[in-house]
């Protein structure tokens, strides 16, 4: 089923190219929903984050993680199965950590890596395979369309695709609002379509107080932001 079956489904609207909103609107609502989902489960359940990630590499020029959220680095060395753990560092500190000379060197037994212009950069400049640096970071899949579902979501786990159309579905009925109260100004309709709101934004709301009340306190190994 479609995002887009859904939204209908969840607000008793019709939805095509020419209705308000449109397809291209609904799809920037949906786009946005896998933004907002997952930035509040990581909130409320940080240990789930990992189910939100992808590991990809660094090898020289920096990662770019336009998230801003990092779950771990680690960096080979001179082996892809010899991975150490990079700590993050400051990126001011970036220019001491390659000084040898410096308290703050980083070699290949205790690598580094600082976050810059939405880039991860790891430290001994990571290189070619044996030498990289190996990013597990959360992605936001937003190339997702109305007319795809949850299943075309990359690295987002099932159990949350509902909650991506709950959020698409508030943003549709307040485009709705929007547009009746500029056409029509019929305030009854209005009336209607404002409590469909309040019982999609109660029940999206209600699906993170939930979260919020039996999330365990962390320690670690959540995603650190930039």
């Amino acid at each position: 089923m479609s995002f887009q079956t859904d939204i209908e489904a969840l607000t008793g609207l019709s939805l095509s190219g020419t209705s308000s909103p449109t397809e291209t609107e609904i799809t920037q609502f949906i786009r946005d929903g896998v933004i907002d989902v997952i930035s509040k489960v990581i909130e409320y359940k940080p240990e789930e984050g990992a189910l939100f990630s992808r590991v990809d590499y660094d090898t020289g020029s920096g990662q770019t993680v336009n998230s801003g959220l990092v779950i771990n680095v680690t960096r080979e060395h001179d082996d892809t199965s010899v991975l150490r753990p990079a700590e993050r560092i400051a990126a001011k500190d970036r220019y001491d950590a390659q000084d040898t000379k410096s308290l703050k060197f980083r070699s290949k037994f205790n690598p580094a890596y600082y976050m810059l212009d939405k880039k991860v950069y790891v430290l001994p400049t990571a290189g070619s395979s044996g030498n990289r640096g190996v990013i597990n970071f959360i992605d936001y899949d937003i190339a997702i369309d109305e007319d795809e579902s949850g299943t075309n979501l990359e690295n987002f786990p099932s159990k949350y695709y509902h909650l991506v159309s709950l959020y698409a579905a508030i943003k549709v009925v307040q485009s709705k609002m929007s547009h009746i109260a500029e056409e029509d100004e019929d305030t009854e309709l209005i009336t209607i379509w404002n409590n469909v709101m309040s019982n999609l934004k109660n029940d999206y709301i209600e699906a993170f107080t939930v979260m919020k009340k039996v999330a365990p306190k962390q320690q670690g190994g959540q995603a650190s932001e930039s």
